[in-house]
């Protein structure tokens, strides 16, 4: 088959993909550009289960699972790591008795009036934390020891935890959650 045909019929393509999918592969085409060189429909395949969980970034199934609630969760996880996970879960539920526990994205996260509090998720080697963006950035001195991301942040699993800091996040996060709510409340009324 011609090159020309090939990129031309989009039934083709379909079906040689198709093939590949059902030999147990995914294939992925992309064009290579190198300055006037044009290299096109370049594949390489990867097997559907590439890493067995051991070797995978999370300690736990990933987010296909369906977890029923946070004690199923946290359950998946190596016994070392759960009481890890039940203390910022007590941390939280403690500071934050009015929010809704629940699963999201995969992972324990806490409500507060229907929006966001904060969520957490556990992994080979951290814990995430999740307290937005905003609850981020009023503890950014002291969060600045640890890895971080735009609204995450992550505890090693080999250091202390730090639940002081996490309770005040989340204490940070409730009160701006409340006044929020109430804003929006009295400028409806």
């Amino acid at each position: 088959m011609a090159r020309k045909d090939f990129k031309s019929n989009t039934k083709i393509r379909h079906n040689y993909k198709k093939q590949i999918m059902d030999s147990g592969f995914l294939s992925f085409f992309f064009t290579v550009y190198l300055s006037h060189l044009k290299v096109e429909y370049i594949s390489f395949l990867i097997p559907k289960n590439p890493l067995p969980l051991a070797d995978s970034k999370k300690a736990c199934p990933s987010m296909k699972v369906d977890f029923k609630s946070v004690e199923h969760y946290i359950e998946t996880f190596p016994k070392e790591i759960q009481p890890l996970l039940e203390k910022v879960r007590s941390v939280i539920t403690q500071n934050a008795p009015e929010a809704m526990e629940s699963i999201s994205y995969g992972m324990p996260a806490y409500k507060l009036n229907g929006k966001p509090l904060v969520y957490f998720a556990g992994y080979k080697n951290h814990i995430g934390f999740y307290a937005t963006p905003t609850g981020h950035a009023e503890f950014a001195k002291e969060l600045s020891v640890y890895k971080q991301g735009k609204g995450s942040v992550q505890f090693p699993l080999n250091e202390k935890m730090p639940l002081d800091l996490i309770k005040r996040i989340v204490s940070y996060r409730v009160k701006e959650n409340q006044q929020k709510h109430n804003k929006k409340k009295h400028t409806s009324q």
